[in-house]
């Protein structure tokens, strides 16, 4: 599944194993005063990978006025899986534990000519052991 978009979704569900999407406006640089936000709803002992292939966010002390935020959820708990801004092109992987749900957070301060970013993710489902043989299947 992939994901474009012009607009600036708030906890937009992602229902898709596989995909990939891209800040609002993406290649073309992003509005000012965004809050954008996903939701990758994750089942029991699931994982997933994230591969952010582009990112140019307007860089700051601590990525602190405009970022893109990834976490996850484990027992009500949000764990901060990392926080992204200013630029590079060459793939960066962010790999969750065991959360069922991983949030992504598009956050901007003013308008810029900046691009934005641009991520794939896969979803693991671990089905466990087999018959107690040590066998582990992943479903894509």
């Amino acid at each position: 599944m992939s994901i474009g978009t012009n607009d600036c979704p708030s906890d937009k569900v992602i229902a898709s194993m596989q995909g990939s999407f891209t800040s609002p406006g993406y290649p073309l640089g992003y509005a000012g005063y965004l809050n954008c936000s996903w939701v990758l709803n994750l089942g029991p002992s699931s994982t997933v990978q994230i591969s952010i292939y582009n990112l140019s966010i307007t860089e700051s002390n601590k990525c602190e006025k405009a970022f893109l935020r990834i976490s996850e959820d484990i027992r009500s708990q949000s764990i901060l899986l990392g926080q992204y801004c200013g630029t590079f092109s060459q793939p960066s992987v962010v790999k969750s534990s065991a959360g069922s749900v991983v949030r992504f957070q598009f956050t901007t301060d003013e308008p810029d000519v900046e691009k934005g970013f641009a991520l794939n993710y896969t979803v693991n489902k671990n089905i466990g052991n087999c018959l107690g043989s040590g066998f582990q299947a992943k479903l894509w």
